[in-house]
């Protein structure tokens, strides 16, 4: 009744002239009100979506909670290419990305590398024999549920010379995460490459400058 009142004042003030006929006055007195009718339901429809029956939590929070987490391990990976990259301590910048028994794998290559130590000793070896290195990490879709994640990724990496920058690896990330008090820890990041990658990374141009880098990896291989 309150809208239909509503909707009859908006259509006096709009409409009203002595030459306007009752049954014309009518119909626009009941536009009006089927327009708020809508409007309010759509509202009423959302709140009563957003209600969780037996929880305590609406999806709004819910939905916060989880634009929030997205964020974060999105932040995680930005973490990890500019560790790789731009390192500011050392390999330690990527050690404080995984959780202490944290793995990074290559499964094309058979390579494992696991836990704080080897993934500190992986990350200055990068640094050492690839230097010029740029990760650009894109395409992220992201799975929460509860306290762990999970998440797809392409991965274009690219190399820079005083000749030429590279475009050296094609692949995507498959990783596992766990939340730690209030930020997201790599549990597993898994590299997928390309069929191709290993010959890329063993001839030509980018083979001699990759050469330090394989015989590095040596150590992690575990078949």
């Amino acid at each position: 009744m309150v809208k239909m009142a509503f909707a009859s004042v908006v259509c006096l003030t709009i409409n009203w002239s002595p030459t306007v006929s009752p049954l014309r006055f009518l119909k626009c007195c009941a536009f009006c009100f089927k327009k708020l009718h809508s409007k309010t339901a759509a509202q009423l429809g959302v709140r009563q979506h957003l209600v969780v029956p037996g929880e305590t939590k609406t999806l709004d929070e819910n939905y916060i909670q989880k634009a929030a987490d997205i964020t974060m391990i999105q932040d995680l990976l930005a973490r990890y290419a500019l560790a790789l990259d731009y390192p500011k301590n050392g390999g330690q910048d990527l050690v404080n990305l995984f959780t202490e028994d944290g793995i990074f794998t290559i499964p094309e290559l058979s390579m494992v590398v696991q836990g704080h130590e080897e993934i500190r000793i992986f990350a200055e070896g990068i640094h050492k024999t690839v230097p010029g290195l740029h990760h650009v990490i894109t395409n992220i879709a992201v799975d929460i549920d509860g306290d762990t994640a999970t998440s797809r990724a392409e991965l274009n990496e690219f190399m820079l010379r005083k000749e030429a920058i590279y475009n050296n690896i094609h692949g995507w990330y498959e990783d596992d995460y766990i939340r730690a008090e209030d930020r997201w820890l790599f549990k597993v990041r898994c590299f997928h490459a390309h069929e191709d990658m290993v010959s890329v990374l063993t001839s030509g141009k980018i083979g001699e400058y990759f050469e330090g880098f394989m015989a590095m990896c040596q150590q992690f291989i575990k078949e």
